[in-house]
């Protein structure tokens, strides 16, 4: 049988550790995951392009496919500018021995093989990038990246719809898997707060977490029985103006802020919290809200953002301000809010279903066989 070189690049430097949380990578490990149980996953030979320090899941997942491989190369974490030339050369190098190369950074250099991109989100394109220059250069790599690319995938509709006016070719919905680890599998979280309205963020001006902080305040103000807030996210210098806003507040004590949280407490923790607020709108998918869902965790969302596509009835959409997020933060925790919990645990088998593995590896490879479809170069 004739195989398609495919290689990806599996090269995770937004994690200090292995064991922080990564969200390119746990859907990269997903997507290899539902891979392995793909019924057309004999027709394509796959090597995880890694860099000097590989993740031992993402190549446990490789090494789980019937034609999988790593390659080592001495990419690591650096500059920007420096990271960029590095991967240009490098890929310059590698690209002759794939039949098509994915990628998942911009910018998408020029190879002599077929280039799949993968599009995570849009965030330096919008009002909240980190200058006007910023966002400009942002706008024409992402040009042309969507030139280059012979398949553009992203993880949803609302992604699609924003950058189909930059690109001639057709921009393919590649959902994020979500595989919950299992229950038996669980670490103890006595060290975090429990039962506690959690958000799982980085400390971002898109993520709204002014907004949370405002509204949580108001909302202890209302009713001071409310159950703490946990922020959890990787360390940055922007937690400490989140902390000053809640000693404003008034609320310090009833705020926890940690940048330790691993991978593996992510789903007990959801799992005790009382909601997870997601109030950002500027998000591709949106993985915290899914992962929540799916263990029954009530999830507070901005209502028509892009988590609120994604999860549709399996969340609670919350309106745009201070008033409503306080509101709703009260409300979530009330007796009354019980037949709502009831709704949203129907809503976690329809959720399972639509982001499983392995209907997210269904459409990668869809996407896959339309890019190499353009012009094709199998191996035996």
């Amino acid at each position: 049988m004739k195989r398609h070189r495919i290689a990806l690049q599996g090269w995770i430097f937004d994690a200090a550790d292995a064991q922080a949380c990564s969200g390119a990578k746990n859907r990269l490990l997903a997507l290899l995951r539902g891979l392995a149980s793909e019924p057309r996953r004999d027709r394509f030979s796959i090597t995880l392009l890694a860099g000097r320090d590989p993740d031992p899941e993402l190549v446990a997942a490789v090494a789980a496919l019937p034609h999988g491989a790593t390659r080592c190369t001495a990419l690591r974490a650096g500059p920007p500018l420096a990271r960029v030339a590095s991967e240009a050369r490098l890929l310059g190098r590698l690209a002759r021995d794939f039949d098509l190369v994915e990628l998942a950074t911009l910018p998408l250099p020029r190879l002599r093989s077929r280039t799949a991109l993968l599009l995570h989100d849009t965030r330096d394109l919008g009002p909240l990038a980190r200058s006007v220059l910023h966002r400009v250069a942002a706008r024409r790599a992402l040009r042309t990246a969507l030139a280059r690319a012979s398949v553009t995938m992203v993880p949803s509709t609302a992604i699609r719809d924003q950058v189909a006016s930059l690109s001639p070719r057709r921009i393919e919905v590649v959902p994020a898997a979500v595989e919950p680890l299992p229950r038996d599998a669980w670490p103890p979280i006595d060290r975090l707060p429990q039962g506690a309205f959690v958000s799982l963020a980085r400390p971002e001006a898109r993520k709204r977490l002014d907004l949370l902080v405002r509204a949580y305040a108001l909302g202890r103000r209302r009713s001071p029985a409310l159950p703490r807030l946990l922020l959890a996210g990787p360390p940055s210098k922007g937690w400490a103006g989140l902390a000053a806003l809640a000693s404003e507040l008034g609320v310090e004590a009833a705020i926890t802020i940690r940048n330790d949280v691993r991978d593996d407490e992510r789903w007990p923790l959801l799992a005790a919290a009382s909601a997870l607020c997601f109030p950002s709108t500027l998000e591709g998918f949106g993985l915290p809200g899914v992962e929540a869902a799916l263990v029954g965790c009530p999830v507070l969302v901005a209502r028509d953002g892009v988590p609120h596509e994604v999860l549709g009835e399996a969340a609670i959409a919350v309106d745009e301000g201070v008033e409503a997020w306080a509101a709703a933060m009260v409300e979530v925790t009330q007796a009354a809010a019980q037949s709502a919990r009831s709704r949203l645990r129907l809503a976690q088998e329809e959720v399972a279903a639509r982001y499983s593995p392995l209907r997210a590896a269904a459409a990668w490879v869809d996407a896959w066989e339309r890019a190499l479809a353009i012009s094709s170069r199998a191996v035996g």
